[in-house]
């Protein structure tokens, strides 16, 4: 009798347990799958708990005066302030031009302009600090003119947004970013064009190191002011004077906008540096640099940037200047110790000799970084008349690029191995480049730079 009650007890407790157990609902961690479960039951109410989460409604909030990219602006009607409309709705470029009694606007369409109703234009003048909506104009109109904008002496600034009419509420993009002009009865002008003066230093620095951008501006600017950008920071940074800091070998473009909204722009290459390919890369970036564009001076600059100066002599903006852009491109490469500097091709012969780097003769095959000496007048012994370096060998053909080439410009110049016009070359002791990774052969190099043959200021 005793174990027919404790067996009973048992079994009271068990099946007491069972529909505890069965009461339970089991807990997932978030983002973990529940288990498989043959009547589904589980699964179906996780799934319908999310779809309920992803279905709440968006609350949006309209307002005539909010904050967008950063400014305060005041619109002549509701819009929203909670959603934007995408990047590629946004107009790009703002420039503004001052006449009489009145400032021109232009501006770069959005990208998606399909996809917007139009533009807003947005007004403030220096006291103030919101912009006020001063006009709407279509999505195909990329122009306005503020016939407003009358008062002497004072400046205005700009700013423009696409919109879209989204349920009848209005959407707006983030701006173009400001631009202004001073009214023209001013006695200040504005800043319509800017002007590097020192394009040799920035167009190729080597990495680690920092070079800061100088700008000619025009007389009575009515502002010095430049808002500077660069297309990739991870290769060349620029901070608010125009510093320049080179920090991953590469090519960046560093751009430079004025008041108006004018905006200028150079392509910097980052380079290693002692290598012969440096040499080539510094060259390459300043191709077209010429006496009649006056980008050769800051080639010259560069050259007059190292002392002691060769021969005790300062290059002038008019001299011969082939020798001078082959040692300011090792200045900058921190060669100089490798190539010698020198402004007189016969007198950078003898560094060559006492450095032990020089080939005589036109029979060489060079190799890239190679300095190569002519002579126009094969028929006088030992003359030499200009220097430039190699670019590349491909089969018999050699590729140089040479300043003071022709008119007076870097360029380039094609022609054959063993070229009777050839005096000698300079194989300087460059830093030698690391070894390359292995190639995979299925692989294949598909890039080729190639230049246009120069006739160059040979008699040719």
């Amino acid at each position: 009798m005793a174990m027919k009650t404790a067996r009973s007890r048992i079994i009271s407790m068990l099946l007491a347990a069972v529909m505890v157990l069965g009461t339970l609902t089991p807990v997932f961690a978030e983002g973990e799958a529940a288990p498989d479960n043959s009547t589904g039951t589980v699964a179906s109410e996780v799934a319908a708990a999310q779809e309920t989460t992803a279905a709440a409604p968006e609350t949006i909030k309209t307002a005539k005066r909010l904050r967008v990219s950063g400014i305060d602006a005041a619109f002549k009607s509701a819009v929203v302030s909670s959603v934007f409309l995408g990047s590629n709705c946004s107009p790009r470029n703002l420039v503004t031009s001052a006449y009489k009694k009145k400032i021109k606007l232009t501006w770069g369409s959005a990208s998606n302009s399909a996809g917007i109703d139009g533009y807003i234009i947005l007004r403030k003048d220096l006291k103030g600090s919101r912009y006020s909506e001063i006009a709407r104009v279509g999505r195909t109109v990329t122009s306005y003119t503020d016939t407003k904008a009358k008062t002497k002496n004072k400046f205005y600034q700009y700013n423009v947004v696409a919109y879209k009419k989204v349920s009848g509420k209005v959407r707006i993009s983030g701006t173009t970013g400001w631009a202004g002009s001073v009214t023209t009865r001013s006695k200040k002008k504005n800043v319509n064009s800017l002007t590097f003066t020192n394009l040799a230093s920035v167009a190729a620095i080597m990495k680690g190191r920092s070079i800061t951008v100088k700008v000619t501006f025009p007389k009575k600017a009515y502002s010095k002011s430049i808002r500077w950008s660069s297309s990739n920071s991870n290769v060349a940074s620029v901070d608010s004077s125009g510093r320049i800091t080179a920090k991953n070998i590469g090519t960046a473009t560093i751009y430079a906008r004025t008041h108006t909204g004018k905006m200028i722009s150079i392509k910097v290459t980052v380079f290693k540096g002692g290598d012969a390919q440096s040499m080539v890369q510094v060259m390459r970036s300043w191709m077209d640099y010429s006496y009649t564009n006056g980008k050769h001076k800051s080639i010259v600059d560069i050259y007059n940037s190292m002392y002691p100066l060769p021969a005790g002599y300062k290059m002038k903006y008019w001299d011969a200047w082939c020798d001078c852009t082959v040692s300011a491109a090792a200045i900058v490469t921190g060669n100089a110790e490798k190539t010698g500097r020198e402004c007189s091709v016969p007198r950078h012969i003898k560094i060559f000799k006492s450095l032990g780097i020089w080939l005589e003769g036109n029979n060489t095959v060079p190799q890239p970084g190679d300095l190569i000496v002519f002579n126009w007048f094969p028929a006088v012994k030992n003359n030499a008349s200009h220097i430039g370096i190699v670019e590349k060998v491909e089969g018999n053909t050699i590729t140089t690029i040479e300043g003071n080439m022709g008119i007076g410009k870097v360029g380039r110049r094609t022609i054959p191995v063993g070229w009777k016009y050839i005096r000698g070359y300079a194989r300087p002791v460059y830093t030698p480049l690391p070894a390359p990774d292995p190639v995979d052969p299925d692989d294949t190099e598909d890039s080729d730079e190639t230049g246009d043959a120069e006739s160059g200021d040979d008699p040719e």
